[in-house]
Formats: C-alpha cells, structure tokens, sequence
C-alpha cells in the first residue's frame, strides 16, 4: 500500500505544480509581453479625422492601475477599477451603462459638451487628455513642467518579474501614421513578435510634423490701421501665433458694431485704441471747434473821434458784439499702455487756429487809431501745448522715506509714478482754478504715492505774452516774453478724515519784473494806466489750504 500511495501523492503533487506554473507563465506572459493577445488591445478612435493618432488600449492592464493621480476628478471605489474611466456608471451590473466617452463628450465647440468645476468645455480632446495623462503623469501639479524622465513610474508586480511602465509623452501612444479605414471599436490583430510593435517607443525618432489647423482670421472690430508688428514668428505645431496681441478679430455678430475711421465713439487707431507702431506706441489724434459769441451794451467814452461828430454826450453808443472761432488740432504721441498702467513717455503737440470778429459803435475801441474804424477782424495761430513728459520711475524709488511694508526693493506695488513735463502745458494750482489756472511755459514735477492717496506738484513757469484779440500764448520768440516768473507747489490728500473729502496745501510764488508792453491794438497795459505810469514790480506769496468733496451728506467746498 505504501509504494501505490507514495506515488499517487507524488503525481498528484506533479500536477498541481503544473497547474501553477501554468497560471504564473499565462500571469506573466500578460505583464511582460509588449505584443499582447488580440482579445486585450482594443483600438481607440481619438477623432475622426485621424489627426491625433490611433491609440492601442489594454483594458485588463488599465484596471490594475487605475487613478494613480489623488486629484483625479473621478476617484475610483475599491474593487470596481471601471468607474475610473466610465465615471458616469451607478449599478455596474447593467453592463449598458459603460459608455464610450465620445457618447458625451464631442468636438470642440459643440453644444452638448458638459462644462468641469471651473466652466471650461469638456469635448473629446479635453477628457482624453485629462484622463489619460492624470495617470501617466501622476505627479502633484507643480510638477508637470519638468522633464519626461522626473515623472513617477507606475510599477505591477506578478509572479516572478516586475515591469516598469512609462509612457509620459503623447507620441508614445499616439501614432499619426496609421491608417483608419478598417479600424472599429472592436478588437483588433497585434503583430508577430518578431515584427516592430504599431505603438514602439522611440523617443530618438519623433513622428513627422503636420501643419497646424488653421481658423478664419476675423477682422478686429474697430478702425485698426495697418499693424506695425512684424508678422515672422515662430511657427508652432499645435497653435496659430498672432503676434499683434491688440488686433485680435471678432466674427461677425450683430451684436457689434464695426469702426470707421471718422468715428471716434468705437475703437479706432486714431485715438489710442490700437498701436500705430510696434506693440506699445499709440497716437491719440483730437480735433476740436469752439464757437464763442458775445453780444452786449456797456458804458464807453465818447471821444473826440466819436461816430457821430458834433455830439456833446460824455457816454457814447455801448452796443457790441464779439464772435471768436476755435479750431483745435491735438497730437499726441506716447509709450506704454491704453489703461492701467503709467505710460514711459508722451509728447504733445496743441495747435489752436483762431478767427474773432468784434463789431462796436464807437471808435478807439478795436484799436487806438481812430482810422482803424470801429470794428475789427483778425486771425490767429498760437500753440497751447507743446511738452514732453518722461516718467523717471515708481516714486518710492525717487522717494524712500515714502516705502512702505509692501514696496520690495523701492517698487511701488500700486504703480505710484514720478513724472517730469518740460514746455508748454496746461496747469492748475487749486479746485477751482481761482489761483492760476493757464497754458503757458513751465517745468513740472508730479506723482503719486500711498496708491493714489497723496498726489503732488511742484512747478515753474515762464511767463508767456498773451496775443490780445484771441487770448492765445504768443509765439516763443526772443522779447515775447512775459518778464514774469512762478513757483507752485500743492499736495492733495484724498479722503482726509472723511471718505470722498480732499485736502490741498499750496504755496504760491509770483514775481512780476518792471516792464513796459503795449498790446496788438496799441493800447498800453504794462504798467498799468491807473496810478503813476512807471514801471514797478510786484512779489507776492500764498500759503494756502482748501478742501474739496462730501463730509456725510453734505458737498463741502
């Protein structure tokens, strides 16, 4: 008996170590083969034109490594590795259920596409993307610049041998050479061992380049002008570079409406909106008519060479009537931003084209030869504005005792900038202009600081002479100075003690050198004809506070 049982165990024993050699060879023949059986390689269509490649799937493979990636949208319950991928499956015995992706997620573009967390549109290459990568990547996000060889591998181990799977570039799984005509969702055939695999990995040799997808180019919406960008870029496979990041078009849609070059209302070249020469050059072109018409009755002499000779009245006839005629022609030229931002420099250019008409009733009115008649007409060019303006830099750089705990090495976290304007400009040394209120000749130094709070000036000006009929600056020439000089400065302080209520403090110097000056009509103003007619001087100063906005309810000024 003993001989009949030995051998009994000992084929028993023979047989059932071949059953597990035969189960750990089958184990391991599906982890370490890269050509696998036709029944595990399922052929994904990406899309339908092909562009993105075919793409082999091993399902079995897929649910041993399932959502690697902690932040994956969709985390995966234990023992039902297919939610991973079919996310939208409640009862996984209504095999129904397992949809393919493309059954809700479409083309780019398309209506029925769901939205993630943050509103962006899920269509095919989205999710395909997403899914895939959160497992061949898995990596935290702050990674997924790096380089291909810094991602973590994913690792299974079976009976005898462990296999390292990296796939961390798209060309390693999508192959744009293949050929779609026969391909199905169904299984299909692996080659020989022998033969190279349809999805080898060589990295050394990328797949060929394919010209990108191109998209009507729509015309932007207003009067753009000819861009002066240069448009030889580096060409990129998978994007359309637009180097001119200010004419980006619109398509069409009535809801907008297109710009010409006359309107100024839409956007348009001609008014800062777009560039005229590189990407931070812009002009700003403004035309401007000013009608002005005065008719009155005032009492006037009647002198010796009255209208009416033979009268003996001391009033003479005070009807007049005062026409002036603006044309404006601004231009201006700066660098930088249209908005948000200080601009690096500006010049301006402020032409002022003046035509008046004054019609009296009396003579030595319009000019202090009777013979001249009594009414006058006269035409004149002046130039209002002519400056420069360069910003120096953030003011707490200028400035340091004005730093604050945000400002990293003199940077002002709110763009509080420091200018300086040099020539003929506009300036106004309180709220109401009721101090000095003028263009005329002059440096300036202004800026801000505390985000806007405080805004500072401190200017000089040179006096221009005034041309008398049309009230404009007369042209720079040598004698055509005013012979008078200012100093002003001034600080304003928003929401002082209360919200919406400015503060300013400002000093004013004036000093008025002896001179003598006759106007355009002959008459002399400088000195002045009451008092002693003798040339004198005047200095004087200001120290001055004023305030300006809403304490609670009421506009205190």
């Amino acid at each position: 008996m003993k001989p009949k049982l030995i051998a009994g165990a000992i084929y028993g024993l023979a047989l059932l170590v071949s059953a597990i050699v035969s189960v750990e060879s089958s184990a391991f023949s599906d982890a370490s083969q890269p050509a696998q059986s036709a029944d595990q390689r399922v052929a994904v269509r990406f899309d339908i034109n092909g562009r993105r490649g075919l793409v082999l799937f091993d399902h079995k493979q897929h649910e041993a490594l399932i959502n690697p990636d902690p932040l994956f949208q969709h985390p995966t319950p234990t023992g039902v590795a297919c939610i991973g991928c079919h996310h939208t499956v409640r009862d996984i015995t209504d095999v129904k259920e397992f949809k393919k992706c493309s059954e809700c997620h479409k083309d780019p573009g398309n209506p029925i596409n769901p939205d993630d967390r943050q509103g962006y549109d899920l269509n095919s290459m989205q999710v395909f993307h997403r899914l895939c990568i959160s497992c061949h990547r898995a990596t935290p996000e702050a990674d997924f610049r790096a380089s291909s060889d810094r991602f973590k591998t994913i690792r299974t181990s079976f009976a005898r041998e462990t296999r390292t799977i990296k796939f961390t570039k798209c060309s390693e799984c999508h192959e744009r050479g293949a050929t779609f005509t026969a391909v199905t969702d169904g299984v299909i055939p692996q080659p020989a061992p022998d033969d190279a695999p349809a999805l080898a990995l060589r990295p050394n040799n990328p797949p060929p380049k394919v010209a990108p997808f191109s998209t009507p180019v729509d015309p932007p919406l207003g009067y753009a002008g000819s861009s002066g960008i240069s448009k030889n870029g580096e060409a990129l496979a998978d994007a359309a570079s637009t180097p001119d990041r200010w004419r980006i078009g619109f398509p069409d849609d009535p809801r907008y409406k297109k710009g010409q070059w006359y309107n100024p209302y839409n956007q348009n070249v001609l008014k800062g909106d777009y560039p005229i020469y590189k990407q931070n050059n812009f002009l700003i072109l403004t035309l401007e008519s000013e009608t002005f018409v005065n008719a009155r009755r005032i009492p006037v002499g009647a002198n010796v060479p009255t209208q009416r000779p033979d009268t003996a009245e001391f009033f003479g006839r005070g009807g007049q009537i005062f026409a002036r005629q603006n044309f404006v022609a601004s231009i201006e030229l700066f660098h930088g931003d249209t908005s948000y931002k200080p601009i690096d420099w500006r010049f301006r250019f402020t032409p002022n084209f003046n035509i008046n008409y004054l019609n009296t009733q009396e003579n030595v009115l319009v000019n202090i030869d009777p013979r001249r008649g009594a009414n006058r007409l006269d035409g004149y060019v002046g130039f209002q504005e002519l400056f420069g303006e360069v910003r120096l830099g953030d003011t707490t750089k200028l400035l340091p005792f004005l730093r604050g705990s945000s400002s990293q090495k003199g940077e002002s976290p709110y763009f509080d900038t420091t200018f300086v304007r040099v020539g003929i400009q506009q300036f106004n040394s309180d709220f109401r202009g009721f101090i000095f209120n003028d263009f005329n000749l002059g440096a300036r130094l202004f800026g801000q600081a505390a985000n806007n709070r405080y805004n500072f000036n401190a200017a000089y000006f040179y006096q221009l002479e005034k041309d008398t009929n049309s009230e404009l600056n007369t042209r720079i020439n040598l004698g055509e100075y005013r012979d008078q000089t200012l100093f002003i400065a001034n600080l304003y302080r928003q929401d002082t003690k209360w919200k919406g209520y400015t503060t300013q403090f400002s000093f004013h110097y004036n000093n008025d050198r002896p001179s003598r000056h006759f106007d355009e009509n002959d008459f002399p103003v400088r000195p002045a004809l009451i008092g002693t007619a003798r040339p004198h001087s005047v200095k004087s100063y200001y120290l001055g506070f004023a305030g300006d906005g809403h304490i609670n309810r009421l506009n205190i000024n």
